[in-house]
């Protein structure tokens, strides 16, 4: 039985989202120190960029890895291509991380600067990071309820 279009469509955009995430990561790098910066990585990365080492690029492109890879698991649940091995794990693992980052935001939520257009990337980031771990997780209940065959 083929997974549920609200399911499938979850993953469809999930995968769009961390492709999006990759790019950003790598626009990032090529728009040099003040937008990783801007970005939000540690102090560490973005003096690594800033002098031209090769640690803070090495760590933001394996992210950008790791982004794509996230894509592509829930392309493969999307039934857009083969399945991928360790699908459901992949997918419950990532779930969890993107809701769990989505969630450490809330608690600042009260006393966040709208007003500051860093603020505004950040807490609009956290509510998309949010949003992509709730479709992760809602395309992986759609692929644990789908009937197996007998």
């Amino acid at each position: 039985m083929a997974l549920n279009k609200p399911s499938q469509s979850a993953l469809i955009f999930a995968g769009f989202g961390m492709i999006a995430g990759a790019i950003f990561h790598v626009v990032c790098l090529i728009g040099g120190p003040e937008w990783v910066a801007f970005a939000g990585a540690p102090e560490w990365a973005v003096e690594s960029v800033r002098q031209g080492t090769w640690i803070g690029p090495a760590v933001t492109l394996l992210i950008t890895a790791l982004l794509i890879v996230w894509a592509l698991y829930a392309f493969s649940g999307a039934n857009k291509f083969r399945r991928l091995p360790f699908l459901k794990s992949f997918l419950g693992v990532t779930a969890f991380i993107l809701i769990f980052r989505g969630l450490i935001f809330l608690p600042r939520l009260p006393n966040w600067k709208w007003d500051s257009p860093l603020y505004i990337f950040h807490g609009s980031l956290s509510f998309f990071v949010l949003a992509l771990g709730l479709a992760y997780a809602f395309g992986l209940y759609g692929l644990l309820k789908e009937k197996q065959p007998a």
